[in-house]
């Protein structure tokens, strides 16, 4: 992957991480988070992450937020998409 300012912001809960380890770690393995910052009010950590999913983003526009999608199929390995807000 290029770096080509393909930034996005996406929350992971704190009840995921603590109770779903191994879809964080796909979420983890679609990106490259280059800042993490707990939110108290959406009870979750907030990351900054690079991604060929996620749209260039030109220098002095926010950061826009994502969602990251999860499809679980037995016998596969989890599938992360990112989808934005």
């Amino acid at each position: 992957m290029k770096y080509s300012r393909r930034l996005g912001r996406f929350v992971i809960n704190t009840i995921v991480i603590e109770k779903d380890a191994e879809s964080v770690y796909a979420v983890m393995g679609q990106c490259i988070p280059v800042r993490a910052e707990q939110v108290y009010e959406r009870d979750g950590i907030e990351y900054v992450a690079i991604s060929d999913q996620f749209d260039p983003v030109p220098h002095g526009v926010v950061v826009p937020e994502y969602v990251a999608n999860i499809t679980r199929t037995e016998g596969e390995p989890i599938e992360v998409t990112f989808t934005r807000k």
